[in-house]
């Protein structure tokens, strides 16, 4: 099944994370979606966003992709789902460090902060 993201931002999310999922630090194997795309897709630009799109490890029930997915909760408290009224650049990525990402629409990472025990 088609993600629908142009191959020049799949390539450009990939490069970004290093290849490496960021969630784990784990070699990657799928782009995430933080905005879900919902059935059928969407048509909304910020979709396929590099701000809206992350490399993870595993597919949609395996390693932190399915983690994501099985723990929806959790994962818009701490940015890996982003509501579709909220805007994805504004919303920090939390990795599994603590450190909280800005993914940017240009397609870089900005640190924002680190968690405190």
């Amino acid at each position: 099944m088609s993600s629908g993201i142009p191959n020049a931002i799949r390539q450009a999310v990939i490069d970004r994370d290093g290849r490496l999922c960021r969630r784990c630090g784990r070699p990657g194997g799928s782009i995430h979606h933080r905005i879900p795309r919902g059935m059928g897709g969407s048509r909304d630009p910020k979709i396929n966003s590099p701000a809206n799109l992350v490399f993870v490890c595993g597919h949609g029930t395996a390693g932190c992709h399915g983690w994501i997915e099985a723990h929806r909760t959790e994962s818009y408290m701490s940015g890996w789902l982003v509501h579709r009224y909220e805007d994805p650049e504004t919303v920090p990525l939390i990795d599994m460090g603590g450190v909280a990402w800005v993914l940017t629409t240009d397609g870089l990472a900005v640190p924002a902060f680190r968690r405190t025990a």
